[in-house]
């Protein structure tokens, strides 16, 4: 199992998740998992801000990548991407990398509910065609003659 730590005030004492992790570590152990916190390899490089993706995401990018210099890291995250989304991206393009540990993570809004379907032709090849109509279906439902598919 690898711990990795919230990019934010990881440098100093001050780490507000630091029981959590070892709190973690001793229960994974105890139960005679492996566990590697990556916290160690990403602390005192410099500000935080400088090992994120950006501002507003402050996932690992290439630099914390390469500081967990003990593992192989491939970062194929894709922002915006909900549950359904991550599986379906796992099985056409991570898996052929037969990766010894996947680590997701995810965010408040990540398990959102996702209409299922496939809608005709044109629409799954034609973004204009799909925003068209996905305005247009919003528009109805919103006037309430379609049913709205989050509360069915």
């Amino acid at each position: 199992m690898a711990l990795l730590p919230e990019l934010r005030q990881i440098n100093d004492d001050s780490y507000p998740f630091r029981a959590q992790h070892q709190q973690i570590s001793s229960f994974l152990r105890a139960k005679g998992i492996q566990v590697i916190d990556l916290i160690n390899g990403l602390k005192d490089h410099g500000a935080e801000s400088t090992l994120w993706v950006a501002p507003a995401d402050d996932h690992p990018n290439g630099k914390a990548n390469a500081l967990i210099d003990k593992f192989e890291v491939i970062n194929a995250g894709i922002g915006n991407y909900n549950t359904v989304q991550e599986v379906a991206y796992y099985q056409s393009f991570t898996k052929a990398f037969d990766p010894d540990l996947v680590i997701l993570i995810f965010f408040i809004n990540d398990p959102e509910p996702v209409q299922a379907g496939r809608k005709g032709f044109l629409i799954d090849r034609s973004y204009l065609a799909a925003f068209a109509t996905s305005r247009f279906d919003m528009f109805l439902r919103r006037f309430g003659k379609r049913p709205d598919w989050k509360t069915i």
